[in-house]
């Protein structure tokens, strides 16, 4: 590779990191304001005449109210909801200060009208304090793990690709590192950044670079040449879908979320195996091996620790998540996550020495 040509991939680089911090920085002052408003526990939807429905969350302040699922929402704080209020309108009404009421008054499915005064996330504070915690150490808690995640990332990409090599897979292992927390939604900071910016667009870019950058180090890995020979048309296959996966993530209800969860673990379980039968079919060198172990390992760590996150969260009881055992759940799940997705970023990072 020319040196203007690693040049002009260094300035991409350089412009993709400022959009990454851009995003990060703008999403840090409404995710700390949503963290001191609280909710109600019901989820809004319209129905065919253009009005607001609720449907209590379990344990949650509104059914303790007295909400009832199917109930027409009327009028918020003595303001009668006006025809063809949106969804967002509405919810915004309903959030205030923690702790704060707020009147409401709903029409039953008998047609019988109520009066209720519901305390804001009175639930979650109840919870928070009977496990000794407090709202402003989980709100500085998570705000450090979303914030530390890309920042290590976004170094350790800085590392790979200012250090000189222009190898291609040490290229594409600096902006997939660059990349992985927007691609993978680790942290809330970067599209609430992206919002707040009105730029969701260059964010959802963002995202489908990184999966697609996941997926092409997975088929080049580790001299950034496609072996076996179907592996190039993985790649054009993989270039191809994200035309439709780049519109859904801009466009509302494009395509079913199942489409693209199965898609992208049909991608990328096709990458690993192309990865797994070069390394049947050569001769790779001892540093080569080293580096496929690591990041082996880094997967296997991370599936299995999706695997034990499911099997708790299918099989713990509910009374388990509403209750004081539930948030230091909450605590331990993000520090361990973000721990391995660290892991995973220094052991990609080494493969590509």
């Amino acid at each position: 590779m020319k040196p203007n040509q690693f040049l002009a991939i260094r300035i991409i680089w350089g412009l993709a990191a400022l959009v990454a911090l851009l995003f990060l920085l703008m999403g840090l002052s409404p995710y700390a304001a949503d963290w001191q408003r609280g909710a109600i526990g019901v989820v809004l939807e319209p129905n065919r005449s253009g009005e607001i429905t609720l449907s209590p969350i379990a344990g949650r302040e509104a059914i303790l109210a007295g909400v009832q699922d199917g109930d027409i929402l009327l009028s918020i704080a003595g303001v009668d909801l006006p025809a063809g209020a949106t969804i967002e309108e509405t919810s915004a009404q309903l959030r205030g200060p923690l702790g704060t009421p707020v009147t409401i008054i709903v029409r039953h499915v008998d047609g019988t009208q109520q009066s209720l005064t519901i305390i804001r996330s009175e639930q979650f504070l109840t919870r928070v304090a009977s496990a000794g915690l407090s709202v402003a150490f989980l709100q500085n808690y998570n705000i450090a793990l979303s914030l530390l995640v890309p920042l290590i990332l976004l170094g350790l990409s800085a590392w790979i690709i200012w250090k000189g090599s222009a190898k291609t897979i040490t290229i594409l292992t600096g902006f997939i590192l660059l990349l992985l927390p927007y691609s993978l939604n680790l942290t809330d900071l970067a599209p609430l950044g992206a919002n707040w910016l009105n730029a969701y667009w260059l964010y959802a870019l963002l995202r489908a670079a990184g999966l697609l950058g996941i997926t092409l180090f997975l088929v080049l890995f580790p001299n950034g040449k496609f072996f076996p020979a179907w592996a190039r048309w993985l790649a054009i296959l993989t270039g191809v879908w994200m035309l439709p996966f780049y519109a859904s993530q801009i466009v509302d209800n494009l395509l079913p979320t199942f489409v693209v969860d199965w898609a992208w673990i049909l991608i990328f379980t096709v990458g690993m195996v192309a990865l797994l039968l070069r390394f049947r079919t050569s001769e790779p060198i001892a540093a080569e091996k080293d580096s496929l172990d690591k990041i082996l390992l880094a997967g296997v760590v991370t599936l299995g620790f999706y695997a034990l996150v499911w099997l708790l969260d299918s099989f713990l009881p509910g009374s388990f998540f509403s209750g004081p055992a539930g948030i230091w759940f909450d605590v331990i799940r993000q520090l361990a996550w973000s721990a391995i997705v660290v892991f995973l970023g220094i052991q990609m990072a080494r493969s590509a020495r």
